[in-house]
């Protein structure tokens, strides 16, 4: 990769915020309080503890392999076989993420936005523009990011204005729930919002200065953290848990309750600063994906792209019609966490074994 091409920090950290900061900022509020009701906050941040435990591991990986991506290093540790295969099941979360967010796109547009548009259109019109900017490249992805997280950042301001409106009393009594298994269940689900934190192990070779990797991937962390944390907090001050369970998006319900004398709803002005984000985060995993295959296969990057394309759409509104966002949550989801975690993990002490036996070879020179 030429040096212009290179990422530095910045883009590095761009690309991790807009990687994991989709659709389910939106939604993270509902799949909280509906298991621990006003403390739906304390989940959202014990499930860091998950992408926190995957930036050090990969961290620790990158160090020892500085040039080689997660699918040298996998056929470098496990040999060619068994390593492409642990790659392509790592692949089936993009697979099943991608799919699912375009659902959740076809969902916000057809209730209120288009309702005039079939969910195969909007199907179609949301796939196509992932496609494009997925075959932009890496570099572009990451240049994207950048002014999409501002948006993001206005989006919570946005969010934020109604808090006179609120009741300290919809926080109370903290640690209500008082059963540790509910407090832990809800973790877990989190952890849907923490997936593909994992890419560090794909971009570490195209980044310029890597001595700066875990620091950038720590404050990705942190800032999504935040963000995360304070939509579930600012959702639930305003409106409470009797109010958050009953609706499926609470960002959007808290845009609606944004009316002024010059504006008659910020529904439209949330959308327009959401819908990037979740744009640029279906772009990236449409990117990985096309990458993992085309190098795992010995493909164009480009053709496997256009493969993915039909497959996404079908895909995207047959989850729609089957409404199968539970399955993909509840049923794939902490399934694929175990996977990456167990992943990681081998992929960590075979590079220590490795590293620590080239060691004593050396020392014998």
């Amino acid at each position: 990769m030429k040096e212009a091409e290179l990422l530095n920090s910045s883009d590095v950290t761009s690309f991790l915020i807009c990687s994991l900061i989709g659709v389910e900022l939106i939604r993270l509020s509902y799949t909280v309080a509906t298991i621990t009701q006003q403390d739906g906050w304390l989940p959202v941040i014990l499930g860091s503890i998950y992408p926190l435990y995957i930036i050090l591991l990969c961290n620790y990986i990158a160090k020892k392999f500085p040039c080689d991506d997660l699918i040298d290093i996998s056929k470098i540790l496990f040999g060619k076989v068994l390593g492409s295969i642990l790659v392509l099941i790592f692949c089936i979360q993009f697979i099943l993420y991608i799919p699912q967010m375009i659902s959740d796109v076809i969902s916000i547009n057809y209730v209120y936005i288009s309702p005039h548009l079939s969910p195969t259109k909007i199907s179609i019109i949301t796939t196509l523009i992932v496609f494009y900017s997925a075959t932009r490249g890496l570099k572009v992805l990451c240049k994207a990011s950048a002014p999409i997280i501002i948006l993001t950042f206005l989006l919570i301001v946005f969010i934020s204005l109604p808090l006179k409106k609120g009741s300290i009393l919809n926080l109370m009594p903290i640690l209500s729930t008082a059963k540790i298994s509910k407090i832990l269940e809800a973790s877990i689900n989190t952890s849907y919002s923490y997936t593909t934190i994992e890419l560090i192990l794909l971009i570490h070779p195209f980044v310029k200065n890597k001595e700066n990797l875990r620091r950038d991937s720590l404050i990705s962390l942190l800032v999504v953290t935040i963000m995360y944390t304070w939509t579930v907090v600012i959702n639930l001050y305003l409106f409470g848990t009797e109010t958050i369970i009953k609706t499926n998006w609470p960002l959007i319900f808290n845009s609606e309750s944004l009316i002024t004398s010059a504006i008659s709803s910020f529904r439209y002005i949330f959308l327009f600063l959401w819908s990037p984000n979740a744009y640029i985060t279906m772009s990236i995993e449409y990117y990985i994906l096309s990458y993992i295959v085309s190098k795992t296969f010995n493909f164009s990057i480009k053709k496997v792209s256009i493969v993915l394309l039909p497959i996404f759409i079908v895909a995207s509104v047959l989850m729609y019609n089957l409404k199968m966002l539970n399955f993909t949550k509840t049923l794939a989801v902490p399934y694929l966490v175990i996977f990456n975690i167990a992943y990681i993990t081998s992929l960590t002490i075979f590079t220590y074994i490795k590293s620590k036996k080239n060691r004593l070879q050396n020392s014998k020179l």
